[in-house]
């Protein structure tokens, strides 16, 4: 059983090790346990794992587009893929220079499609320059994930202005469902800095299972 466990052991060490090597060439079909960088024709940049040419494993894909006499703007998705698929928790973040951002974060089923609720967060940027959320200097500086959910979340009152428990300000404004990748309903929208807030969201089901999920989460 001990020689077992060393095996098994070793082979994930020695996978992980592979998978630290950068991609060769440019046929991504080809790319086997190594970390591969694309560009779509939109610049948009995905980096991350791939097995046997399929992306499989935690990713990043983001843009900035930089403009000279107004205000550049960009944004990062992240989550993990599974032999080509989005599953489990993915996360976007925008940002505008000196001006809005917000921030997503749900699941993903196996076939890659939104399901379950799926909660936001905004402000805008100046907010973080001013050091409103404490140690955190923006939505994607933090990480643009779990992380950053659960720092800028009032569990108990999600539609206040307090503080959350971790120190960060309650960014949290609304919450959408989705079914198989379809919107099949929504909470309203609270605490935001632009728009009626007529939304409540504590004690309700959609935002219970949303915490769940986010608690849920182990890396």
């Amino acid at each position: 059983m001990k020689i077992k466990l060393l095996i098994i052991s070793f082979s994930i060490l020695t996978s992980q090790a592979f998978a630290k090597v950068e991609c060769k060439g440019t046929d991504v079909s080809n790319w086997d346990n190594c970390i591969g960088e694309t560009a779509n024709p939109n610049g948009e940049i995905s980096k991350g794992p791939y097995i046997k040419g399929k992306k499989h494993g935690f990713f990043r894909d983001s843009i900035w587009v930089y403009r000279e006499h107004i205000s550049s703007d960009g944004y990062s998705k992240q989550g993990r893929y599974v032999k080509g698929i989005k599953q489990g928790i993915w996360s976007y973040c925008y940002t505008r220079q000196v001006s809005y951002t917000y921030f997503r974060i749900g699941k993903y089923n196996e076939k890659g499609e939104r399901d379950g609720p799926w909660g936001e967060f905004n402000t805008y940027e100046q907010d973080f320059m001013d050091g409103s959320n404490g140690k955190y200097s923006g939505f994607s500086d933090s990480g643009c994930y779990v992380k950053t959910a659960l720092y800028h979340l009032n569990k108990e009152n999600p539609c206040s202005t307090k503080k959350t428990p971790l120190g960060g300000s309650n960014l949290f404004t609304n919450i959408d469902v989705y079914k198989n990748g379809d919107l099949v309903d929504s909470g309203g929208v609270c605490n935001h800095p632009i728009l009626d807030t007529t939304g409540e969201y504590k004690n309700t089901s959609m935002f219970k299972e949303w915490v769940k999920i986010l608690e849920s989460h182990n890396d």
